[in-house]
Parts: structure tokens; sequence; C-alpha cells
């Protein structure tokens, strides 16, 4: 048995220290900017988060990261759908102006 085998039972996870650190790193920034309540649907202070297991953390960033991204979605598509309305008005001006 390998060193790094008696260190990890079966089933564990092997969580890098540098991970949570950056989600919670993340979260405090939310905190300060005073966005929790919109991005996580909880109201948290700077001390909170710092008593935030490992786990809890990471669902918070999981939960925030999928708001921001539904945010990046929806205004990418947005975008298209001016962008292409904008295409099409202007194709059919050029090419019926003299009808018209």
């Amino acid at each position: 048995m390998s060193d790094f085998e008696e260190y990890i039972k079966p089933g564990e996870t092997l969580v890098v220290k540098g991970e949570v650190e950056g989600e919670r790193e993340s979260l405090k920034i939310l905190t300060s900017l005073g966005t929790t309540k919109e991005f996580l649907g909880v109201e948290m202070a700077l001390c909170d988060i710092k008593k935030l297991t490992d786990k809890d953390a990471r669902k918070y960033c999981k939960r925030y990261q999928a708001i921001l991204d539904k945010q990046v979605t929806g205004g990418l598509v947005e975008l298209a759908i001016n962008v292409s309305v904008k295409l099409i008005a202007t194709f059919i001006y050029r090419r019926y102006r003299k009808i018209i």
C-alpha cells in the first residue's frame, strides 16, 4: 500500500485547500458588496462566512456561480436576438426600399 492510499480512505474525496479558500474569497466579495441576499438567498456577514464549513462554502459558491451563469447566458441570448432582428430589418429595408 502506498503512502497516499494510507491517508485517503475509500469513499472520501480529496479537497484542495486552495479551492475552498478561493470560494470563500468569492463569498467575502459578495458580502462586502452587500449582494448575498440577491445571489445566495441568504443574508450573510463576513463573520458568517468564516464560520461556514467547507461543504457549505462550496454549496453557496456553486449557487452563486449558477445564478451568475444564468444571467450571462440570458444576456447573450438577448444580444443574439437583438442582432438578428437588426440584421433582418436591414436586409428587408435594403431589399424593399423602392417599394416602401
